[in-house]
């Protein structure tokens, strides 16, 4: 019995630890890419409006397609990693 509730209490605190990680890189990189409204400055190339746009949607459909093959690679994984079991 204190084995089961060993090992419940050592799932949790890795899934508590996976999350507290997770949230502390999404809020670190939302803060560092995160711009003054009001900075004014007039010397920054990014604020240049004769800058040409740049292909951001042009390999999307690719990235998509690698994103749902490796979902069903996981998925059949999963799926066989059980029925062996």
């Amino acid at each position: 019995m204190k084995s089961i509730r060993k090992s419940k209490n050592t799932i949790m605190k890795n899934i508590l630890s996976k999350t507290y990680i997770t949230l502390f890189f999404f809020f670190a990189t939302f803060i560092a890419f995160a711009q003054d409204p009001g900075s004014g400055s007039t010397g920054d190339p990014l604020e240049n409006p004769d800058t040409p746009a740049a292909p951001i949607g042009d390999y999307a459909w690719v990235l998509a397609l690698l994103g749902i093959v490796f979902v069903f690679m996981n998925l059949r994984a999963i799926q066989n990693k059980k029925v062996s079991c």
